[in-house]
């Protein structure tokens, strides 16, 4: 149960400085379509599309 709360907590993580990491792991796991990021800059875009690269490598 304590694993469960710690991968919700990191998931749900609403720190200014993790919402790229937050948003990157959401679309990643199927919870957000990328579509609806279309409002942040290209190199905020661009940042996500790497971490999920990078978490799809692992």
């Amino acid at each position: 149960m304590r694993e469960r709360r710690r991968e919700i907590d990191r998931m749900f993580d609403y720190r200014y400085s993790q919402l790229l990491y937050v948003f990157a792991g959401l679309i990643w796991a199927g919870y957000l379509d990328e579509g609806l990021l279309a409002g942040l800059s290209q190199d905020k875009r661009d940042a996500i599309r790497r971490d999920i690269a990078f978490a799809e490598s692992r």
